[in-house]
Order: C-alpha cells, then sequence, then structure tokens
C-alpha cells in the first residue's frame, strides 16, 4: 500500500506552484481531485502540446481526477462543500482574496470540517504591503535577488513556482502528521518569494556576515575561483571544487602548479588568473575537460536533448512512460514504495465519477450538466 493512500486532496491551483505539490504527494498515494473551471487549467492550453494537451501540464497533472466545476454558482459551492467536508486537504493558489469572495476560504471549510488542511500558494503572502500585487515566478525571483544584480539571468528553471509547491507538500506532510497528534487542522500560508529567500541562503548568509551587498550569483560564499561554468573549446562544463585538496589535484591535472594559491584570490591577482584558466579551458573541448577531470567534481553543461540519454538519470528511472507519452520521474526513492502511473485527465473527466460518490443520481447530474455547473 502506498504510504498516502486515504490521503484526499481537493486541488484547486493552476499552472505549476499548486499542481507540482499534488503531483508529488499523488505519486505516493493521495487522491487528488483536481478542481477546475469549465474551460479547465490555463496551462492546458500552453504550447508545447502532447495529444492536443500542454506538455506543461501533461507533465505536472499525472494521477489525478478532474472535475470541472463552476465556483461562482451556488450549486458548484454545494458540490464543493460536500467534497470539503470529507477531503483532509485543500490546496489552492488564487491572488489572496479570491477564496473569501467565492465563499471556500478556510474559515467557512473549517466550520463544517474541524480537521481540514488548507494550503494556499500566492506570490507574496497573504497578508502584507505586496500581498495584493500581481506576480509570476520572474517576479518573486527578481525580489529574492535570485536573478542577480550585476549581470540579471533568470534561471534556466522556474524555481519560485517549483520551490513553494515543494514547501507545500512539505507543510502539507507536517500538517497531517500534527493532525494525527492533536487532532487539529492547519492553515499554511506559502509564498513564493519566501521560497525564494530561504534558497537563496547561502547568499543571504554572507551578506550578512559580510555586508557586501554584490557578489559572484554563480559562486558560494567565499567565491572560490573554482566554482562556476566555464567556456570550452566547443562548449561549457562545470567546476565545483570547493576542498583545497581538489583544488591542488585540479591545478596539478591542467599543468598550473602556480594558481595552487589562488582559490580565493581577489583584485587583480583573480583577474590574471581568471585569464590564465580561460585561456588553459579554450584549448580543449567539453568532453576533453570532463575526462581529464573526471575525479573531481566536473560535469557538462548540458542541452535539453543530452539529459534523457544520460545513463545515470536512466539508470535511476528518472523518465518512463503513461500511455506512449513520456513524464519524468518523482526523484524520491524509496527502499519499499513504488510511485503511482496514470495519465494526467481530460477536462472534467472524473465529474460523473465523483458526483455519483457524492450521492447524486443520474438526473440530477444532467440537469447541473445542462445548466453548466459541472
Amino acid at each position: 500500500m502506498l504510504p498516502l493512500k486515504n490521503i484526499k486532496i481537493l486541488d484547486l491551483s493552476w499552472y505549476i506552484p499548486g499542481p507540482y505539490c499534488s503531483m508529488l504527494l499523488s505519486d505516493f498515494g493521495a487522491e487528488v481531485i483536481k478542481i477546475e473551471p469549465k474551460t479547465g487549467d490555463p496551462s492546458r492550453r500552453i504550447p508545447p502540446f502532447i495529444e492536443g494537451e500542454g506538455a506543461m501540464f501533461i507533465a505536472l497533472n499525472r494521477n489525478k481526477k478532474s472535475l470541472a466545476l463552476n465556483l461562482k454558482a451556488a450549486e458548484g459551492k454545494e458540490i464543493f462543500y460536500k467534497l470539503a467536508s470529507k477531503a483532509d486537504v485543500i490546496l489552492e493558489s488564487f491572488r489572496p482574496g479570491v477564496t473569501e469572495r467565492l465563499g471556500i476560504d478556510y474559515d467557512g471549510v473549517s466550520k463544517i470540517n474541524k480537521k481540514i488542511i488548507y494550503c494556499s500558494i500566492s506570490s507574496y503572502g497573504q497578508k502584507g504591503p505586496l500581498s495584493d500585487e500581481i506576480a509570476h515566478n520572474v517576479n518573486s525571483l527578481a525580489r529574492g535577488g535570485m536573478i542577480g544584480s550585476k549581470a540579471p539571468c533568470i534561471p534556466g528553471a522556474p524555481v519560485a513556482d517549483l520551490a513553494s509547491g515543494m514547501f507545500s507538500a512539505l507543510a502539507i506532510l507536517i500538517a497531517v502528521i500534527g493532525r494525527s497528534k492533536t487532532g487539529k487542522g492547519e492553515y499554511i500560508d506559502i509564498s513564493m518569494l519566501d521560497s525564494v529567500v530561504s534558497w537563496m541562503t547561502p547568499h543571504l548568509i554572507g551578506f550578512f556576515a559580510d555586508e557586501k551587498a554584490e557578489r559572484s550569483e554563480s559562486s558560494l560564499v567565499g567565491e572560490p575561483l573554482s566554482y562556476g561554468v566555464f567556456k570550452a573549446k566547443d562548449g561549457y562544463f562545470t567546476l565545483g571544487i570547493i576542498e583545497p585538496k581538489f583544488w591542488l589535484t585540479f591545478c596539478k591535472a591542467i599543468g598550473r602548479e602556480d594558481l595552487i594559491n589562488d582559490q580565493f584570490a581577489r583584485g587583480k591577482r583573480r583577474e590574471e588568473a581568471t585569464k590564465i584558466l580561460n585561456s588553459v579551458f579554450s584549448q580543449k573541448t567539453r568532453e576533453e575537460w570532463t575526462g581529464l577531470l573526471k575525479q573531481l567534481p566536473c560535469a557538462p553543461v548540458n542541452r535539453l536533448d543530452e539529459i534523457p540519454s544520460n545513463p545515470q538519470l536512466n539508470y535511476r528511472k528518472m523518465f518512463f512512460e503513461i500511455g506512449g507519452i513520456r513524464q519524468i520521474a518523482n526523484p524520491i526513492n524509496f527502499s519499499e514504495f513504488r510511485q503511482k502511473v496514470n495519465k494526467p485527465p481530460k477536462i472534467g473527466e472524473n465529474s460523473e465519477e465523483i458526483l455519483i460518490d457524492l450521492g447524486y443520481d443520474n438526473r440530477k447530474i444532467n440537469f447541473l450538466k445542462n445548466k453548466g455547473y459541472v
């Protein structure tokens, strides 16, 4: 039996943060009912497409059921509250204040389900001077300092979206454990900006130490010369050399023992050492450098098309197919549990099944459909 079996989640969220959170939990048994408008989660319509659905939607919504529901209608809210009365978790990512206006907020739900765990994900949090501002991933990254200030660059992955989704999954599990001890529900307020700042700990702790407002966005505290992205003759590779013993080995491997004392060089000497390294790196290909430095923290900068063929990722089964559609696996590996794998649902695919479970008969279901409530 999967560990989260019998945990029922009503997922009202769209796009990335909430769906990523509920997918992580559904992979290990949580029953997730995705409540979406009749037009569907907007990510269904974002290209590129796989079998007519947005690829991002396909990636983040496996193992879920879909209930198309008009939450603005009284009949839609009635269905929602019937589901909420039996749910363990509600997850939403509306802008602050929307759930109150719809009449589906934590205060309302907790009156009929004292044990409900209600998780809200927003850009800047439910309260505070920025809570009403509209923002997405890039805005939270910018405010959190993650895109840098010297040469701002958006990370290759939507870090604020994924981080807030991951913190939400962690928070929900903590609340489930807490409820088993107290018997009480919980309201969870997750901010994308807070999530980014938490992941900026290595940089911010450096600022707290020396109050240096700008530092290399690619480096750790201390800014070792040997930590970053470097250009080879035909592409790029990375070095993650922190330990002095590895720096010593590196200097000997590239034939530049004169750099042994320059791992943390500053000022003019750092500029000189950087020029020397760039010149050395330009003499060999990416493949040659990663081969020569195989015993050190060195890796190529891969293109997207190189990732699915990575032997380590394939050994760890990080890719699989559901009905011919490729998916990225949950990276959590247990000795006993294996993740669930079901195709993402079509809009409202499970509406009838869910309504029947709630006690609606066919006549009532047809009435709700004809009126556009489901």
